[in-house]
C-alpha cells in the first residue's frame, strides 16, 4: 500500500525517500465563505487583511505578519495573473485557504503584470510535505486552460468554488 494511503503518525511524518508526493485536494481546504472579490483600489497589505480575515484563524495579525514576511522575500506566481501568497504556522491542524478575485486586475509590483487572482493558505509549520502539496495542487489546478479567464468573468463566490471543484476533479 502506498504511503499516502496510510494514515500518517504524526504531522510530520515524510514519505519514504524516493516516493513521489501525490496532489493534495486543495477545495477540501475552502469553502464559499473563504472566496471574495477584490477591489484594484486595496493595498498589497489591505488585500492580505482582507482574505486573512475569510479565514477562521485563531491569530490573524500573526498569519498577515507571516505571509507578508514571506511575500518580502518574493511573491509565489504560479502563472501570469496567479499569486499564491502562504506561510506556515506552528500549532495549525489544518491548511487554511481563501481566494481573492479582481476581474480587472490587481498592480501587484512582484509580478510583470496585473494579478487576477490571489489564492491565500496558511499551513501546520511542522508539515512542509503537506505544505508542498497543497502548493503543487493549486498550481496544477491553475494549469487548467482558460480557468483564471473563467473565475474573472463569475459573479458569485458559489460559480468560483463549482469551478475550481470541477477543475480539480479533472485533473489527472
Amino acid at each position: 500500500m502506498p504511503w499516502f494511503r496510510k494514515k500518517p503518525k504524526s504531522l510530520g511524518e515524510p514519505p519514504p525517500a524516493g516516493v513521489p508526493l501525490p496532489p493534495h485536494k486543495i477545495t477540501s481546504q475552502f469553502s464559499e465563505k473563504n472566496i471574495s472579490f477584490l477591489e484594484p483600489s486595496l493595498s498589497k497589505t489591505q488585500l492580505l487583511v482582507q482574505m486573512i480575515d475569510h479565514l477562521d484563524i485563531d491569530d490573524a495579525v500573526l498569519a498577515l505578519n507571516r505571509v507578508t514576511a514571506r511575500e518580502e522575500m518574493g511573491a509565489t506566481l504560479v502563472m501570469p495573473g496567479v499569486s499564491l501568497p502562504h506561510a506556515r504556522l506552528a500549532g495549525l491542524e489544518r491548511i487554511m485557504a481563501a481566494i481573492g478575485i479582481c476581474p480587472s486586475g490587481f498592480p501587484d509590483p512582484a509580478a510583470e503584470g496585473p494579478v487576477f487572482a490571489y489564492f491565500l493558505f496558511v499551513s501546520p509549520k511542522e508539515n512542509t510535505a503537506l505544505h508542498l502539496r497543497y502548493l503543487a495542487g493549486v498550481s496544477a489546478i491553475f494549469q487548467t486552460e482558460g480557468l483564471l479567464e473563467e473565475l474573472r468573468a463569475m459573479t458569485t463566490s458559489q460559480a468560483i468554488y463549482e469551478r475550481l471543484k470541477k477543475a480539480e476533479e479533472l485533473l489527472p
